[in-house]
């Protein structure tokens, strides 16, 4: 009686997991149900330190995909990018906006090669 309680416990226990892991196996490969992650560090750098990003050959590029379709949501009729720096110092904020483009096949060829 033990053994065949255990073996339908197990079964039913194995079946629960395989279902599970092929909803979650859909879900990743779909693209449904996205993760957005934001991650700040106060205090990082001492105020006296400065970083130059040209010094360090430093790029980045983003894009925002819809999930559906996995096309780019850059319409300009309804996007408008803005890029800025907010710095506090004490009481006094202030706002740096950025140059920016939209990245061209000669800038992707300048970023270093993805890792595999």
């Amino acid at each position: 009686m033990n053994t065949i309680t255990g073996g339908v416990a197990t079964l039913a226990l194995m079946l629960v997991t395989m279902a599970y892991a092929a909803l979650k196996m859909i879900e990743l490969t779909s693209g449904q149900n996205p993760t957005i992650n934001d991650s700040k560090i106060d205090g990082f750098f001492e105020s006296s330190e400065t970083v130059n990003f040209n010094e360090i050959n430093w790029k980045m590029a983003f894009s925002i995909e819809n999930m559906g379709s996995r096309m780019a949501i850059d319409d300009s009729r309804y996007v408008k990018w803005i890029v800025r720096v907010y710095e506090v110092n004490g009481d006094v904020t202030s706002e740096t906006r950025l140059p920016f483009h939209k990245c061209t096949a000669k800038d992707y060829a300048q970023f270093y090669p993805l890792s595999k």
